[in-house]
């Protein structure tokens, strides 16, 4: 499959990028890295002889350590930015130390970063390819794939599906992703929470994207992708509410979040999502972190083992385009007839 050229892009920064066709292959291979796995087949290092930067800029557990596990198990050599003992505390900025990454030639830069200035770390990185790994508010790709893995596994397609996003849209960049990527796959998607952090002023939302009362929201759904507040980036006047207003744990928890009474007006055969880090008896309550609809733990399984296609994909398309460039000894041949570069 090569729909799309993605050495030319320089990697992947938006799910817009990919085709439901691409998509669909992603799905496959990573039903078929799990699969392999379960039975005890190792995994076949597709991946060797890469290396690979991890750049992250924000703290991060489930994505940084879920791509460093899919590239492991692919074999590839992984360069983790220490960004606490890094120059960043002298003071470098993120696109000098990304030209710094691309000048010791890795093949493949993960970012993660407040930011959202992807044509300047684009520059910043001339030609070596950048993966998305959480930019700002804007978008998660890899985050909204992995999602869409496990919702996958749930019902085996999303058309007709409706499904719910319910919190702090506002400032999510898994919801960026969510709301551009899920139409596309077949699903009517509508929103919750509070109403001041529903609007996307730095990203529109399609007039397709129906707001709902909370209880009105969780009736109607098949699926519940829950989102936590974004402390980091909120307002001054927003954290006050976090610390005794409507935002608050107990407060928030009975305005916005899933408690235990929406629960029991949910469909039988609905999922819950939450891309984590989960804010339990804040956005939903503890009590239901343990029911077996409620999918957390296998996001984070099903996050990794979508990486690992995702990786392994993008490798292939970029040796694809370059098969037919000389090789480094025919170059030096090219050069000087006489130079023998064999051993």
């Amino acid at each position: 499959m090569t729909d799309i050229a993605f050495r030319s892009l320089n990697g992947l920064w938006s799910v817009d990028q990919l085709t439901v066709e691409a998509i669909s292959e992603l799905v496959r291979r990573a039903r078929a890295f799990r699969a392999d796995h379960a039975h005890g087949i190792p995994s076949v290092k597709l991946l060797q002889g890469w290396t690979v930067a991890l750049a992250f800029f924000e703290p991060s557990t489930r994505t940084r350590l879920s791509f460093q596990t899919a590239l492991l198990r692919g074999g590839a050599d992984v360069l983790d930015l220490d960004v606490a003992r890094s120059s960043v505390q002298k003071g470098e900025n993120i696109e000098e130390t990304l030209a710094t990454l691309s000048a010791l030639a890795v093949d493949l830069v993960i970012v993660r970063t407040r930011d959202e200035d992807i044509a300047a770390y684009r520059e910043a990185l001339g030609g070596t390819p950048l993966i998305n790994a959480g930019f700002g508010r804007r978008e998660h790709p890899t985050q909204a794939l992995g999602d869409v893995l496990t919702l996958y596994d749930a019902w085996g397609t999303l058309e007709g599906k409706v499904i719910g996003i319910l919190g702090d849209i506002r400032h999510s960049r898994v919801a960026g992703s969510h709301l551009r990527l899920l139409p596309r796959l077949g699903a009517r998607v509508v929103i919750g929470g509070p109403e001041d952090l529903l609007d996307r002023p730095h990203d529109p939302l399609s007039e397709n994207i129906k707001r709902l009362p909370v209880d009105a929201l969780v009736k109607e759904v098949d699926a519940l992708i829950v989102l936590r507040l974004q402390k980091e980036r909120l307002s001054e006047a927003i954290l006050q509410r976090t610390r005794e207003g409507d935002l608050a744990p107990q407060q928030y928890l009975q305005a916005y979040g899933l408690n235990e009474r929406r629960w029991q007006t949910m469909r039988s055969e609905r999922v819950v999502l939450h891309p984590g880090p989960v804010w339990p008896d804040g956005e939903i309550a503890r009590s239901l972190l343990k029911e077996p609809s409620v999918l957390v733990r296998k996001q984070v399984t099903d996050g990794m083992w979508m990486r690992l296609a995702l990786l392994t994909w993008l490798k292939e398309q970029w040796s694809c385009e370059s098969a037919h460039s000389m090789s480094v000894d025919q170059a030096f041949k090219t050069l000087d007839p006489s130079l023998n570069m064999s051993v």
